[in-house]
């Protein structure tokens, strides 16, 4: 084999390994960067809700209802579930019945929950539903040293990271009566917690049907027809005093 020959081998031999070298260092540089958001978004994708209740007032008698409840905690009391709840008749001239508060559980990990809400919606069953409005529930107490309550009375102690809270502040009543015409309605709610840095959308909605109570309307007089009962009556009264 000549020198020369022998001369051109090792050159190539030395592009090579340096071609394979630079190579790697390359893919090392976008790699690493890559794995590393990969990493960081992993960590702040870690939050999620892990209790959710409803209040309900009717005629000035208020209670909290399970929506999907509280996972954890101890002592405390067990609630109605809000889902396949039937809360009975109303007269919407005499009676009443509101959402009057409402309260999520959330759980974060290096993360942080920009908001939690209750979606609500009702319909007449014989007809379909349309879209959900919105109330939101401003933050009440992280977990810190002591923990908290829930709705429930169940008590949560604090975690080693202490990034459990509780949001059930600022709610506004909402009147669940109000323009209804007598029959039978369906009131359905979710809950939702949303994050600002990248975790996404959490939320309780009964694995997507929601969670779904029932309310009766009754009919309501004429005033017409009210008048006539009236003076038929004073007819009655009048005839036994006779």
């Amino acid at each position: 084999m000549s020198p020369a020959f022998v001369g051109r081998r090792t050159v190539h031999a030395l592009k090579t390994s340096t071609y394979t070298q630079l190579n790697m260092k390359l893919k090392q540089k976008l790699i690493l960067p890559v794995l590393g958001m990969a990493l960081a978004t992993g960590v702040h994708a870690a939050t999620g809700i892990f209790g959710s209740f409803v209040n309900i007032t009717t005629n000035s008698a208020d209670a909290w209802y399970n929506l999907h409840g509280s996972d954890g905690g101890s002592g405390g009391q067990t609630l109605a579930d809000f889902d396949g709840h039937d809360f009975g008749s109303f007269d919407p001239t005499t009676d009443s019945m509101t959402i009057t508060g409402a309260e999520g559980l959330v759980w974060k990990n290096n993360d942080n929950i920009d908001s939690v809400s209750l979606y609500y919606r009702v319909r007449d069953t014989s007809g379909a539903y349309g879209n959900f409005s919105k109330g939101s529930i401003n933050w009440t107490v992280n977990e810190g040293a002591n923990g908290f309550s829930d709705a429930a009375g169940k008590h949560h102690a604090a975690s080693d990271t202490s990034e459990n809270q509780k949001w059930s502040n600022g709610w506004q009543t909402v009147d669940l009566l109000a323009g209804r015409s007598p029959g039978s309605y369906e009131v359905q709610m979710y809950l939702e917690a949303t994050s600002d840095s990248g975790a996404g959308t959490k939320v309780h909605d009964n694995n997507g049907s929601y969670y779904t109570a029932t309310f009766t309307v009754t009919a309501v007089p004429e005033p017409s027809s009210a008048a006539l009962l009236g003076l038929g009556g004073l007819a009655l009264i009048l005839r036994r005093r006779k």
